[in-house]
């Protein structure tokens, strides 16, 4: 009866641990998400109080002397992001050759918004133009200087800092091309404004998204399936792009889809386009085919026959156009 009990017990402990484990991983992941929902969403417009946009921080977190230069735009949620995040990316690369630069901003709300909206709050103050400003005329010049002037320039971002991305390939031909995971698609206004603008030629354009993370229970948030859709659809007329779809939330596995990016970028290669070895800005061809009608590869599907992301709950899913 004795050594029944002590089974019964050690069973009870191990359940016990179990349990405690899951609820301190629990635990992290909602405090990683409450940091990041209060800058997006609840903070108050502090710019007096946070300083301006042009004395953002460069970190160089990966250096090499061929591959392209990647500028990653990021603000530090948690303590040590930079360095786990450029761990992660460095662990999934390999070899190959590649330079990343972080640059910190220093109010994530105000320096990655490309314009003022009714529809959020007033930190979303539209200060991207500064921050864009502050890349071409202060930081880049100095990484051109020690890197070289013939390398090409990519920018990738997460979340809001991914829209940022996209936005700044409409403002300038700088970059050969940009990556956008979780990007802010649901931006107000953003539609509209990108189908009023010149349309983008000849560069390399990444854009993933996670499955569940248009079922979020904010209506606005909520639409980010659809845009992104949309988006990577106009993209791809006139560009190299890959789009795809990741397992889980918007914060799930951020470094891994922030490595899936490099991976694009730096090395991984899609289909023969007439396009990817254009210059960024460059025409087509005259009577050259765009890779819109181009075959997608085996068991690939078009956003725009695929099912809702938010049904996709398993396993990820790429297209390249």
């Amino acid at each position: 009866m004795g050594g029944k009990e002590q089974e019964w017990n050690k069973n009870m402990t191990e359940q016990d641990f179990g349990v405690k484990k899951r609820y301190n991983r629990i635990m992290r992941t909602a405090i990683s998400i409450s940091r990041h929902l209060w800058y997006t969403f609840i903070r108050l417009d502090k710019t007096n109080e946070r300083g301006d946009p042009r004395q953002m921080h460069l970190y160089t977190l990966k250096e090499s002397i061929s591959g392209p230069v990647i500028l990653w735009g990021m603000y530090p949620f948690q303590e040590g992001e930079k360095e786990r995040t450029a761990q992660t990316i460095s662990d999934w690369m390999g070899e190959i050759s590649y330079t990343l630069i972080a640059f910190q901003v220093t109010d994530w709300n105000r320096d990655f918004s490309p314009w003022k909206t009714e529809n959020l709050s007033e930190s979303f103050s539209g200060g991207a133009k500064d921050t864009l400003r502050c890349l071409l005329e202060e930081q880049i010049p100095k990484i051109r200087q020690q890197y070289g002037q013939e390398r090409e320039l990519y920018l990738m971002g997460y979340s809001l800092a991914g829209l940022f991305a996209l936005w700044t390939a409409y403002q300038t031909d700088l970059f050969a091309g940009v990556a956008s995971c979780s990007g802010s698609f649901w931006y107000p206004g953003l539609m509209p404004y990108l189908r009023k603008q010149e349309p983008l030629r000849g560069r390399r354009i990444y854009i993933s998204l996670g499955g569940k993370e248009a079922g979020s229970g904010n209506e606005l948030m909520a639409t980010v399936g659809e845009r992104t859709r949309e988006i990577v659809q106009l993209l791809a007329a006139d560009n190299m792009v890959k789009y795809e779809l990741n397992a889980g939330g918007h914060f799930a596995d951020a470094g891994k889809r922030l490595a899936k990016a490099v991976s694009w970028i730096a090395g991984e290669k899609g289909p023969e386009s007439p396009k990817d070895s254009k210059s960024p800005g460059s025409k087509s061809p005259k009577g050259s085919k765009s890779p819109k009608g181009s075959k997608s590869p085996k068991g690939s599907k078009s956003p725009k026959g695929s099912k809702s992301l938010e049904k996709k709950k398993r396993g990820n899913k790429h297209d390249y156009y």
